[in-house]
């Protein structure tokens, strides 16, 4: 399965095509659409960072997911977001991609068949789903898309660990 092609904006301003111009080899795209779920979202980002620190080829991005509404309606919500989200340091300006996108339609390409969870997705660099989940962080979950990971993307070791 593929993670359908869509256009999003960066909290930072910068326009995007997902997956195709986000910055990893492999994307972890968290995936929410009522703004409730960024409970669930801040249960992942403990993991998510260390696994970004772990494999120099995969980011993460949260992916709120809108309704198609018109340029004015759009930037106002980016405002918003901007004020709402939590956001820690300048990276989170950078990995916050808000879609606007017709919901329905999206969630059935992805196989969604509700709003009522945060979802999870491993992509590859050419849109395959490598990996997916729903809800909040556990450590059963975390281990599973680590080992994921491990055998898609290997850590990076240091220098002296690679002979």
């Amino acid at each position: 399965m593929y993670f359908p092609t869509t256009h999003g904006q960066s909290l930072d301003g910068r326009s995007l095509t997902i997956p195709f111009t986000l910055e990893g080899e492999f994307n972890i795209l968290l995936v929410l659409f009522n703004p409730t779920h960024q409970f669930a979202v801040q249960t992942w980002l403990k993991y998510l960072k260390l696994m970004r620190q772990k494999y120099a080829r995969v980011r993460f991005y949260e992916v709120p997911t809108l309704q198609t509404m018109s340029l004015e309606d759009q930037a106002a919500q980016d405002d918003t977001l901007r004020t709402s989200f939590v956001l820690e340091d300048q990276l989170s300006l950078e990995t916050v991609i808000t879609l606007y996108v017709d919901k329905p339609l999206f969630r059935e390409r992805l196989g969604i068949l509700d709003e009522d969870e945060l979802y999870l997705f491993l992509v590859d660099s050419s849109g395959v789903i490598l990996w997916r989940c729903e809800g909040t962080a556990s450590v059963l979950k975390a281990d599973e898309l680590g080992k994921m990971l491990d055998s898609v993307a290997a850590p990076d070791l240091p220098d002296w660990l690679q002979h």
